[in-house]
């Protein structure tokens, strides 16, 4: 069964999960008003299979422009208050920025960080080493923080089609980025990561990470909301790069959970973050007061006492990769 929504044909046949979008955005069309990155994706739809693959017939870059908005929404927050929150006031992100640093080599003279978000890694990278490196980041409202409050140097870009030298940049970093990118925009980017890389490679991703899943009220596509899309460990860390070989792994993070904490929230996943985008009718939570909410499958009395139980050791929350040319 193939559909044709405005500007794209999708062939259903791939991700049979979401055979249900059409009919139930019908019967929403009239009502809402669906927000996409630009007016020319408007009815387009991008299915994300549920193992994180997208299938669609546009080219990788107008996949890219279509997640591109995920990336600039910070929900309600502020962009102060999100880096505050996230990232400043989080002592397990302190560890992380810091675990990373130490890595980088005292040769080193110039960084290229690839996702580099508000640039709080490149702000502690010249306080520490007093180097001046460069980011390169989708979301225009983040590469603005980085500039105007980290100060450092940010410039818009796709990490699969780098705009730079063969051999530039001393260490290229990209932490917590790659797990985000789809198929095609994945791959090139490793590429360009091992081109413009002169010594060192820098990679930091969750480790061994079990992805929670939300349902969106409108198509009931479930989908990880940080768009997460693929989980690493040290064996597929180890074969990302062809020129590029693994000299140190470091974990960080180690946490204490709630041994079903998972399972609670895959049972009763009617909340939609605010920041989450549905990856297949590109809903979000512009208005909470008029939005329909999924029904939960589990009671939220017995979630919330299932949440209670003790904490156990559960595993450490991001794994570090150095590679080293060889």
């Amino acid at each position: 069964m193939a559909v044709f929504l405005g500007y794209g044909k999708i062939n259903w046949s791939l991700c049979m999960p979401f055979r249900r979008c059409h009919s139930r955005m019908d019967r929403y069309k009239n009502d809402i008003d669906l927000q996409f990155v630009n007016e020319h994706f408007v009815w387009y739809f991008i299915c994300y299979e549920l193992m994180g693959s997208f299938y669609t017939n546009q080219d990788e870059m107008s996949t890219m422009k279509k997640v591109e908005y995920y990336y600039n929404n910070l929900g309600n927050w502020t962009a102060e208050e999100w880096v505050k929150k996230n990232f400043l006031n989080n002592p397990l992100e302190i560890e992380r920025f810091n675990t990373i640093l130490n890595y980088i080599p005292d040769s080193t003279s110039s960084v290229l960080d690839i996702g580099c978000g508000t640039g709080i890694f490149l702000h502690f990278l010249e306080k520490q080493y007093n180097i001046q490196g460069i980011g390169v980041e989708i979301a225009e409202s983040k590469i603005k923080y980085a500039i105007e409050k980290m100060n450092v140097n940010a410039i818009r870009g796709d990490a699969s089609h780098l705009l730079f030298e063969d051999k530039q940049f001393d260490v290229v970093t990209a932490l917590e980025t790659i797990e985000h990118l789809p198929y095609g925009t994945y791959e090139n980017a490793l590429k360009e990561m091992e081109r413009v890389a002169k010594h060192h490679i820098i990679v930091s991703v969750p480790y061994r990470e079990r992805r929670i899943r939300i349902k969106c009220p409108y198509c009931e596509c479930q989908f990880n909301p940080y768009y997460h899309l693929r989980r690493f460990e040290e064996t597929s860390l180890r074969t990302l790069f062809e020129h590029f070989k693994v000299i140190k792994f470091h974990k960080i993070g180690l946490q204490l959970r709630n041994p079903f904490s998972k399972e609670v929230q895959k049972y009763n996943c009617q909340s939609f973050p605010e920041f989450a985008i549905c990856p297949a009718c590109g809903f979000y939570n512009q208005s909470k007061s008029h939005h329909p909410v999924t029904k939960p499958l589990l009671n939220q009395k017995l979630g919330k006492k299932i949440l209670r139980l003790p904490l156990v050791p559960k595993q450490y929350r991001w794994v570090m990769a150095l590679y080293k040319r060889v």
